[in-house]
């Protein structure tokens, strides 16, 4: 199980004024806060968890060899939409809380807790990798230094 959640916790579908909906164009991807409301945060928070869960089960039950390309790689692209929502939502909570951000961190501490934990103790993505690690140390596959 990937978390705590019911899948009636989750939102169908992120509304498209929502600002986590897709990267941000300011300069290096900067939170438009000006856009950015306390009701954004929830919603975008909760589909990001269900994006990134799809993404990592779909890495871990690749039926295809683990590579680079559709374990590392595929890890390291999964779950931007929660990147965006989290990086933003905790700097802002950090800086300039309100009882609304309080009230959704409270609430969602403990499913980013369980969110992360599925991740890192998930035995399929475990054995991809070890996989490759094991090609690693066998002298069968050589990483680039920036992915060792």
């Amino acid at each position: 199980m990937m978390s705590a959640m019911q899948p009636t916790d989750l939102p169908p579908d992120l509304p498209a004024d929502n600002p986590f909906v897709a990267p941000s164009t300011l300069p290096y991807g900067l939170p438009d806060f000006t856009r950015i409301r306390e009701e954004h945060y929830r919603p975008a928070l909760l589909a990001g968890m269900a994006q990134q869960r799809a993404e990592i089960d779909a890495i871990a039950s690749d039926p295809a060899p683990p590579t680079v390309e559709n374990t590392l790689e595929a890890l390291e692209r999964s779950g931007r939409l929660l990147h965006r929502a989290v990086e933003s939502f905790y700097n802002q909570s950090s800086a300039d809380s309100t009882p609304g951000l309080d009230a959704i961190e409270q609430e969602l501490a403990p499913q980013f807790a369980a969110h992360l934990d599925a991740i890192y103790l998930d035995e399929r993505l475990f054995a991809r990798v070890a996989a490759l690690q094991a090609d690693v140390d066998s002298g069968a596959l050589e990483l680039e230094p920036d992915t060792a």
